[in-house]
């Protein structure tokens, strides 16, 4: 067990102790009482509460998702899923959204589509230290500032063209009479480090810090920035930041631009968030507790945020994100990010698809006595559980006859199973069915009435194919959703325990790339909302746990680049995402350090924590594993069953909850029994390198 695992049950125990020692205090000192201080708020993934008294909880707004909350001598902020509220009083609130970005998602419905808005995912919020009307805020693109209290944005580009923004912060020099305040505006990038601009009415221009943040090993990428936290000091700006992947607390010199290093935990994972600084204490959020440092620069557990969590957690059905409070000083504390503590598992479907171990079963093998037989087996000796079957392949035939009219008018059949007998037969062996579904590539709904629903090319006005050979339709096009999701209820209705959506994304391959066109793209989407409408759709219709296939970098990096594949913004619709952490499909010397042969151990380690932490831990994670060799250098050399096996003892030291072996001809040689992975998991006790 790793080190950061202990924590998860640190915290369990913790807090169990520390809800029995809140109703005590309740009596003599309650930590909700009101008289002659400021009110105790909590955030959850429903809305806002405050502690009442006794330790009683009540709503204060039920508007939305609360990440964050702030505040002012003017009011309190929230950054919410409704964007930017603000309240003078914490009863009457109102939105302070003007300019900031929105949404549109697609809805349809008994043939009929429709629209609404919603404000674009804010990944953070932050007030001016030396000018409380100044905020900052970031979609994973753009920046935002304001000098009226948020009445009234301005948008600043990014630092980089590629998305993935995590973290903004702001700050005003003290005003002299002879010029105005200077304003700088800080921002993270996921690849990148830390940039800053100065506000000075010129076109902004982004300079980055080269400060030595610790990089992702073997690569010149930096470790993301989770936080970035300003305070006054006697000397100028006190700016910490800590590390979404690396457990360390930074102090940043703002005179000469330089980092130094306060903290680093033993652990060989984790996080520092939610950075608050009153007075000389700074309490943050890691992976396993609210923190505080002390003078001699060793953090202990922040003990009024965990009871504080605890109460509150235990009083509302819902996940916590935040907590408003004021310290036994009475200075205030913010902390937000507090998902990390704990998992609410609020979703109807999720537990179904949890903890599945099972293979990819090839249908043209189905239909094969002799060899479905062998995989049939061969599920029953690895003690597996589960099988996902093409129920439409990579080139959009069915592989299976269908019965509703639709799927017959539209869809072409070729060597079908018979669904009835293979599911009551996988079943009757306590096999777990997941129906695959290759969505958005699809060469029959391409061809479909002469391109109908195609990508189209904007350049030869004609249906667009990518130089890889690929058919693409129509992300944007709510037929094609109809099509697919129609699938997905038949296969539920006749049997299958779960839908897997793979390539659900955009074409990436193809010179042409710049010509490909959608028509079907309505005004104010763009390809994260593509996504997210189909999905909405599916999850109205589909009464099963759903799954996604993701690329292993969009599983590793808080980014959609390309595909619209931010798991981060996709989490919201699915049970359990599945990336393809494949060691071949990364570059070679992608975390190939002494010892080598830890190299597949490391991916699926990191990788799933990292996926897992980026989903805000709301669905499972369920790689894909790579049980295939491929000719390249690192597989040449390493690939056999240990190579599977440290592949499945990364997963089980990182999250635990399952995997799914990919072989795309079903020759599983190198999947290892249940005996040989936990010998390599004892010899691997030690973990990965500490970057």
């Amino acid at each position: 067990m790793k080190l950061h695992a202990f924590g998860f049950l640190f915290i369990a125990l913790f807090l169990t102790a520390a809800t029995a020692q809140a109703a005590s205090d309740s009596t003599s000192s309650p930590l909700g009482s009101d008289a002659g201080r400021l009110p105790v708020l909590a955030g959850f993934s429903d809305g806002l509460y405050r502690l009442s008294g006794n330790d009683g909880v009540e709503p204060v707004w039920k508007g939305g998702e609360v990440k964050k909350i702030l505040k002012t001598e003017s009011g309190w902020y929230l950054l919410s899923s409704e964007g930017i509220v603000f309240s003078r009083d914490l009863v009457n609130f109102d939105e302070r959204n003007a300019k900031l970005p929105v949404k549109v998602i697609k809805h349809y419905t008994d043939g009929a589509k429709s629209f609404t808005e919603e404000i674009q995912d804010l990944k953070d919020l932050e007030v001016d230290p030396y000018d409380k009307d100044n905020l900052v805020t970031c979609t994973k693109d753009t920046i935002f500032y304001s000098t009226d209290s948020g009445l009234d944005w301005t948008a600043l580009p990014s630092p980089s063209p590629i998305t993935g923004l995590k973290c903004v912060a702001i700050m005003s020099a003290p005003s002299r009479s002879d010029r105005p305040a200077e304003i700088t505006v800080l921002a993270s990038h996921p690849f990148k480090g830390l940039f800053y601009t100065t506000l000075d009415g010129k076109r902004p221009v982004w300079t980055q810090l080269k400060l030595g943040i610790p990089t992702i090993r073997t690569t010149e990428v930096t470790e993301e920035v989770s936080d970035i936290s300003i305070a006054p000091g006697s000397g100028g700006p006190r700016i910490l930041f800590g590390n979404s992947f690396i457990p360390a607390l930074h102090e940043l010199d703002w005179s000469t631009k330089k980092a130094r290093e306060l903290w680093r935990s033993p652990s060989d994972f984790g996080t520092v968030e939610s950075i608050a600084q009153n007075g000389s204490k700074v309490t943050f959020v890691s992976d396993t507790d609210a923190l505080q440092m002390a003078e001699d620069g060793k953090p202990s557990t922040e003990s009024r945020a965990a009871r504080l969590a605890s109460i509150f957690s235990g009083r509302v059905d819902a996940q916590l994100d935040s907590l408003w409070y004021s310290s036994a000083d009475g200075t205030p504390v913010s902390l937000s990010e507090l998902w990390l503590l704990g998992v609410h598992e609020s979703k109807r479907y999720l537990a179904a698809a949890k903890n599945r171990r099972g293979i990819y079963l090839p249908t043209y093998q189905i239909n094969r006595p002799e060899k479905y037989a062998q995989l049939k087996s061969l599920i029953a000796r690895k003690n597996l559980d589960s099988a996902v079957i093409d129920m439409k392949d990579d080139f959009g035939f069915l592989r299976f006859r269908p019965t509703s009219p639709l799927l017959k008018k539209i869809g072409k059949v070729r060597d079908p199973i018979d669904v009835e007998g293979t599911v009551k037969d996988l079943k009757a062996s306590g096999v777990y069915l997941i129906a695959r579904i290759v969505v958005f590539k699809d060469q029959n709904l391409y061809e479909y009435e002469g391109g109908k629903y195609a990508a189209w090319d904007t350049r030869l006005k004609q249906p667009w194919k990518g130089l890889a050979g690929e058919f693409w339709v129509d992300p944007y096009c709510e037929n094609v959703w109809e099509y697919n999701v129609g699938i997905a209820k038949e296969l539920i209705a006749r049997g299958f325990d779960e839908i897997q959506f793979d390539y659900i994304r955009f074409p990436t391959d193809g010179d042409n790339l710049a010509d490909a066109g959608f028509r079907f793209k309505d005004p104010g989407m763009d390809k994260e909302s593509a996504l997210m409408s189909f999905l909405t759709y599916a999850r109205e219709n589909i009464a099963a746990p759903i799954s996604i296939d993701i690329y292993g970098a969009n599983g590793w990096y808080r980014t959609g680049v390309r595909t619209g594949q931010d798991v981060e913004l996709l989490q919201k619709y699915v049970d359990a995402v599945c990336p393809m952490f494949y060691p071949s499909h990364f570059e070679q010397s992608f975390q190939n350090y002494d010892p080598a042969e830890k190299r597949p151990y490391r991916i699926y380690y990191y990788g799933a924590l990292r996926n897992y932490w980026i989903s805000r831990k709301r669905v499972v994670v369920r790689p894909y594993v790579q049980a295939f060799w491929m000719n390249v250098s690192y597989d040449r050399k390493y690939y056999d069953a240990s190579y599977v096996a440290s592949e499945i003892a990364g997963i089980g030291d990182a999250v635990d909850s399952g995997y799914t072996f990919w072989n795309a001809v079903g020759r599983y040689d190198e999947v290892p029994d249940r005996a040989a992975t936990e010998r390599l998991t004892a010899a691997l006790a030690n973990g990965p390198e500490i970057p």
